[in-house]
């Protein structure tokens, strides 16, 4: 594989996490990489700047709405390798869907999450055989990096603890939540969670838990973090039905339910609701 950079040096600087910057970057760049046959091919990097104008609906936000007029900071990542089609192009972005034969996984999500935080657009082209061509839109800052939180809807009670026992999951969840304007803590298993509330519980706003889980599980984790705080918000998840999942909690105060597989907009909403509620 060879990676080459064609960088404009004039790009105006834009108001960003350099952190999740750079997580787009290299979640793009390793999707490249893996989407090339044998390990040989080409991806190429580019930034740049562009006037998109009124009525340009050639890149869009992760919402499906039109990105405003103004001036953007443009990001490409180009591959020559085994491209996509249609059906794989139209899920890419779930965070569960994850195919190693073409590359595209679940850093993909994070991504999308990422640029919506930052109220920029996307783009993807892809053909079997032609490569892909991934295309990124952030708002240009005339006055520089400011110190506000990107996208932030946060109050102090908005920390989100994340408990699942998929790494891979925790990971999109955490970054996911973090470019909505969301702190996250995340624990691996349901002892681990019980713990960091019993050490945070004050600032906790909201227990992202997912429902089966070795060792201690789902249900027999709400129960401990209901004895530690009996007005915990837990926002329950599981790839079972809501009717199925939630049957022994009837009653019991949970704050919501989101049913895996889900997409970055429906998590963000969920949270924002159960916070909300």
């Amino acid at each position: 594989m060879s990676l080459e950079g064609r960088y404009d040096e004039a790009i105006p600087p834009l108001a960003a996490d350099a952190g999740q910057i750079q997580q787009v970057v290299m979640n793009l760049i390793m999707n490249a990489s893996e989407a090339l046959t044998a390990h040989t091919g080409k991806v190429v990097i580019s930034t740049g700047v562009r006037d998109l104008q009124p009525g340009d609906l050639s890149v869009r936000q992760p919402t499906g709405e039109p990105l405003p007029p103004g001036r953007y900071v443009t990001l490409e990542v180009h591959d020559d390798g085994v491209g996509m089609d249609e059906a794989l192009l139209s899920r890419i972005f779930e965070p569960f869907f994850t195919t190693k034969s073409t590359g595209r996984g679940l850093g993909l999500a994070a991504t999308q999450g990422i640029v919506r935080g930052h109220r920029g657009g996307l783009r993807v082209v892809s053909a079997p055989g032609a490569g892909t061509t991934f295309t990124l839109l952030f708002p240009a800052s005339a006055e520089g990096l400011d110190e506000r939180r990107i996208a932030t809807t946060a109050s102090p009670r908005d920390l989100v603890l994340v408990v699942d026992d998929e790494e891979s999951v925790r990971e999109v969840i955490n970054s996911v939540l973090e470019a909505a304007g969301f702190d996250t803590l995340v624990a691996a298993d349901g002892n681990s969670a019980v713990q960091l509330f019993r050490d945070n519980g004050a600032a906790i706003g909201l227990v992202l838990l997912d429902l089966s889980m070795p060792g201690l599980s789902g249900e027999r984790t709400f129960e401990e973090l209901r004895r530690l705080d009996s007005t915990v918000r837990v926002l329950l998840s599981s790839g079972y039905s809501e009717a199925e999942a939630t049957r022994r909690f009837v009653g019991r105060g949970l704050a919501g339910f989101i049913q895996k597989p889900y997409r970055p907009e429906q998590l963000v909403d969920a949270v924002r609701r159960a916070l909300r509620d």
